[in-house]
């Protein structure tokens, strides 16, 4: 399972969306277990539906969802679906398949919760949660550990490998930090 770290995001979008950077006291958390706050940010998670069949994950930062390159590869289009059971139209803006990421553009940006990017690297030990819709289901977050540090692993420029279960769909949802933030994209 790869994970790209912010470090990746930062690179291809970071221009557009900015970052924050986390003050463990300011973010209020006492331990690193997953809080309802973080499934307060999930509503931030979309699925990412694919003409001509097929799904991943995504998250909303400033108006953009991000994703994986390779779940809307050779697409100009998708279809987001949102945890309110909505649904709207998203254009696809720009693909770096090297660092396998992608923005789309929703036409209602607004009506999608936010995220905040992260500008720190998760490292070996960080508690994590991603959130996406693997296989059938819709809006899980699943818990996990940093178990690498940064590293290139081809066909990748950079990804941080995480332990978390996975499953076709989860591909490019969010990975949350303990403080809330984006960190990645599965």
């Amino acid at each position: 399972m790869r994970i790209l770290a912010a470090t990746l995001l930062t690179a291809s979008a970071l221009t557009v969306v900015g970052c924050y950077r986390a003050d463990p006291m300011e973010a209020g958390l006492t331990d690193r277990r997953m809080t309802s706050s973080i499934v307060q940010k999930a509503s931030s998670v979309v699925r990412v539906d694919l003409a001509g069949g097929g799904h991943g994950s995504g998250v909303n930062i400033g108006g953009l969802v991000i994703t994986a390159a390779h779940v809307v590869k050779g697409q100009t289009s998708a279809t987001l679906h949102l945890d309110n059971d909505t649904v709207q139209a998203a254009e696809v803006l720009w693909v770096n398949e090297k660092y396998d990421v992608a923005a789309l553009a929703p036409i209602h940006p607004k009506k999608i919760s936010y995220s905040t990017l992260s500008c720190a690297n998760p490292v070996r030990g960080d508690e994590i949660v991603t959130a996406g819709s693997p296989g059938r289901e819709d809006d899980l977050y699943i818990p996990g550990t940093i178990v690498g540090n940064e590293r290139k692993s081809a066909p990748w420029e950079s990804v941080v490998v995480a332990a978390i279960p996975a499953t076709g769909g989860i591909s490019g949802g969010a990975v949350f930090d303990q403080f809330e933030n984006v960190v990645g994209i599965t």
